[in-house]
């Protein structure tokens, strides 16, 4: 017979081989699109044989990379602020009050999770440009990525000011504290990890979409992953995992700032505090 022990050994083995596994799945491929920067062939394969930075020289002289990089920076993080400050009073409004068409509301602001890329950004180009008349690419992409971005922060957030205890701000309203002075010392401080996540999370949907962002550009406001879409179809060398570098390098700086701003911890558990 099987004693209890045995089992919990054997399980807490196959539950270490499982996370193995499943880590070198995830980042095995990281790993081979990094050492394609390194390599002085001209073609990706691994693995490498030799060594070379030209790649970097290559990627950097590009100016169009560049330009993609700062004007996907630009909108990621401006789409993501203005879609926090959207959903914190919309949340505000759906999580603490009961009316008709609330579950309507709420499923039409999580539509663009589910409708496909493609056709959000023909819908979007046509809209724009066929009905409102606006060109500005620049303009377009913010909009176009607010609305792209916007379910994740009210679902965050939302979750968070569900979770916030309300004794708290009846007590600071006990004590004479005005709505306002309530939010910034009572409410705000308990949803700012939840809002760093949401930001966190915005930052990362606009910053990798291509199927809305490409029908959006033009010839001088245009993303990084369309820039880099563009290049692999005209030239397939190393210089996208020059590309792949860049995009880890911001990650690990975000990562970092928001262990030093909230705790990888507190983020994790998207700020929600019962």
């Amino acid at each position: 017979m099987i004693s209890k022990r045995s089992v919990d050994i054997v399980s807490s083995y196959v539950v270490k081989i499982v996370l193995i596994i499943t880590i070198i799945f995830l980042f095995f491929p990281v790993i081979i699109s990094i050492t394609f920067a390194f390599d002085p062939r001209n073609f990706p394969t691994f693995p490498p044989i030799g060594f070379t930075l030209k790649w970097f020289e290559n990627f950097f002289r590009m100016r169009t990379f560049i330009e993609g990089l700062k004007w996907s920076l630009i909108i990621a993080v401006t789409a993501s602020g203005i879609s926090i400050c959207i959903a914190i009073p919309t949340s505000f409004a759906i999580t603490r009050n009961e009316f008709n068409g609330k579950n309507i509301l709420l499923a039409a602001f999580q539509s663009p999770l589910i409708v496909p890329g493609v056709v959000a950004g023909v819908a979007f180009l046509t809209f724009f440009r066929g009905f409102l008349n606006i060109y500005s690419a620049l303009t377009n992409l913010l909009i176009a990525h607010t609305i792209l971005t916007f379910p994740y922060t009210l679902r965050t957030i939302g979750a968070a000011i569900a979770g916030l205890d309300r004794t708290l701000e009846e007590a600071a309203y006990s004590l004479g504290a005005n709505p306002l002075s309530v939010f910034r010392h009572v409410i705000l401080p308990q949803i700012i990890p939840a809002m760093v996540s949401s930001f966190v999370f915005a930052l990362a949907i606009s910053l990798d979409d291509v199927a809305i962002s490409v029908f959006l550009t033009d010839p001088y406001v245009y993303t990084f992953p369309v820039t880099l879409m563009g290049y692999m179809k005209v030239t397939f060398d190393p210089t996208i995992g020059v590309a792949s570098i860049i995009l880890l390098v911001l990650t690990t700086i975000i990562i970092l700032i928001i262990d030093r701003l909230v705790g990888i911890d507190k983020f994790a558990a998207f700020g929600i505090q019962r």
